[in-house]
């Protein structure tokens, strides 16, 4: 079965741009049109946040909850059957303390059709701005 890495990057581009935008609504959405009922989301720097899209859901509420003026830069967007790799370049500024960080970040997804089965995110070592 042919894979349409296009779409993909489509809908993860969607997802992206409502994090960006801090649009909780949005980000909902797209993560029901994204996310398969059996998804999973592993990032060692958090707890479990469930499964299916209210896992995605729950992602994008501590996003906005704990972050604010957001840019996220895709550097490499790639794949291959099931598989996609994004690295991007992320500079947020940390609600709590005002504190503007950057940080590298790296997901990997596996994908049924155009839903996302699991994934799997690392994110490097926060670079404290001035």
């Amino acid at each position: 079965m042919p894979t349409d890495q296009t779409k993909r990057k489509e809908l993860w581009g969607r997802w992206i741009e409502a994090l960006v935008a801090r649009d909780l609504s949005r980000a909902e959405e797209v993560a029901e049109e994204m996310c398969d009922q059996r998804y999973v989301f592993h990032n060692p720097g958090l707890p479990d946040l469930g499964r299916g899209p209210a896992a995605a859901k729950a992602f994008a509420h501590y996003v906005i909850a704990t972050y604010t003026d957001i840019h996220l830069t895709i550097e490499d967007f790639f794949g291959e059957d099931d598989k996609t790799a994004v690295r991007s370049t992320v500079c947020v500024t940390i609600t709590a303390t005002g504190q503007r960080v950057t940080y590298p970040v790296l997901n990997i997804m596996r994908w049924d059709g155009d839903t996302i089965v699991e994934r799997w995110e690392l994110a490097g070592p926060h670079e404290e701005q001035a």
